[in-house]
């Protein structure tokens, strides 16, 4: 797969102009992993993806999967999984209109997720990200995500830009079509790379 963007660093986000989590997480979950695999994914994007180590682990277990991450300091250091899998882990600035392609097609995911990544993001933005992620979804795609709502305070910097109560995370993926999934829910049992203050399993519907 690959990536076309004008936007290939998310240059004015706090997290790529004072690197935290991005240099510092690299987490994976070999349970959710399974799970996946056997519920017969084909293809995830992993936004936000830091050291990519849950891409990499998808990889190794047959599920063609690849990571976005907004600042280039991984790439340029070569951390973690950017040394192991680099044709798999892209940088850009999810919050500007970007285009993923295999063999020159469009792709649409099976599941898509994100895990501690819509807080980092600034409210007005939002919709650009969500935007982003309609493009790559079909009907029946899988959105993932953990969200926190406290502070995440570094260097002077609130890295967490929108921090919001639950109801207002399931108003927002519902305007753009994601909907809670009880199935899912139990089907994945609470399995996610990282927890937030409130995990989401979310289906597109038409």
């Amino acid at each position: 797969m690959n990536i076309k963007t004008q936007y290939p660093v998310a240059v004015n986000s706090y997290d790529h102009i004072y690197p935290y989590g991005t240099i510092q997480d690299n987490y994976s979950n070999t349970e959710l992993v399974q799970k996946l695999k056997n519920l017969g994914i084909k293809t995830l994007l992993d936004i936000g993806c830091a050291g990519g180590a849950f891409v990499e682990e998808l990889i190794l277990n047959g599920i063609e999967s690849i990571g976005i991450e907004g600042s280039d300091i991984n790439l340029q250091n070569g951390r973690a999984a950017w040394a192991t899998i680099p044709k798999n882990l892209f940088t850009a600035d999810v919050t500007k209109p970007f285009t993923i392609t295999k063999d020159k097609l469009p792709v649409k995911f099976d599941v898509i997720t994100a895990w501690e990544f819509f807080e980092h993001i600034e409210e007005s933005d939002l919709g650009g990200v969500m935007e982003n992620i309609d493009k790559h979804t079909r009907w029946g795609s899988q959105l993932i995500c953990s969200v926190s709502n406290f502070p995440s305070p570094h260097m002077g910097v609130d890295l967490h830009r929108t921090k919001k109560n639950k109801d207002f995370w399931i108003h927002w993926f519902e305007t753009y079509n994601f909907i809670h999934d009880e199935w899912m829910e139990r089907y994945y049992e609470g399995n996610v790379v990282r927890n937030g203050t409130f995990n989401f399993m979310l289906r597109k519907t038409p």
